[in-house]
């Protein structure tokens, strides 16, 4: 090594922040409505726009506007119009969950209902060769089992699923349970902030 050669110093480069992508509009729809900065009938009718990608973050500015407008007005939530709102958020989430279950269970059981009529195509032709020529009626009941193998694996798909959506429209019932007992307790207060 060249005495006069001085070893190279690298400067250290700062660190760069990566930042999470922002949320979507429609996450943002929903953590506006668990916390109460829309109502039940303005989130369904936003949530309508987003679901054919008509509602921009513009459409949520004006909402949270206003919701900050209309909180002013009334001042302080109550603990139980705070718990009635997160539940009929939560409510929302489910539904939201239970109507992707739900599609995705359709479609598997249109993927189940070819692959069972595939295979039964694959037996009719095997049948049909097997007189003379036995290693391609072979082929068609190997192809046959494959077909059937994987309508197993998405019966157990589905089965799991429509699981899925038996435990959403308990925990459903469940919450919606809940809310008619807070808006009972909702009522109840404020009864007593009438009374002298």
């Amino acid at each position: 090594m060249n005495a006069h050669h001085k070893p190279r110093i690298i400067a250290a480069q700062p660190k760069r922040t990566v930042r999470a992508p922002a949320p979507s509009v429609e996450e943002q729809l929903y953590t506006m409505y668990a916390r109460g900065e829309l109502d039940e009938d303005a989130f369904r009718a936003l949530k309508a726009l987003a679901e054919k990608g008509q509602l921009q973050p513009v459409d949520l500015a004006v909402h949270r506007l206003e919701a900050l407008r209309r909180r002013a007005a009334r001042g302080r939530e109550s603990d139980t119009e705070r718990s009635i709102r997160q539940i009929r958020a939560r409510l929302a989430r489910l539904e939201k969950a239970r109507s992707e279950s739900t599609q995705v269970l359709e479609t598997l059981q249109k993927k189940m209902a070819a692959l069972a009529e595939e295979a039964e195509k694959r037996e009719a032709a095997a049948r049909e060769v097997v007189a003379h020529d036995e290693e391609r009626a072979r082929r068609y009941l190997e192809e046959k089992q494959e077909l059937l193998a994987t309508r197993a694996r998405l019966e157990e798909q589905a089965a799991a699923l429509q699981e899925d959506l038996q435990r959403i429209d308990e925990l459903r019932l469940t919450l919606e349970a809940r809310i008619a007992e807070l808006e009972a307790l909702r009522t109840r207060e404020e009864l007593q902030k009438l009374e002298p």
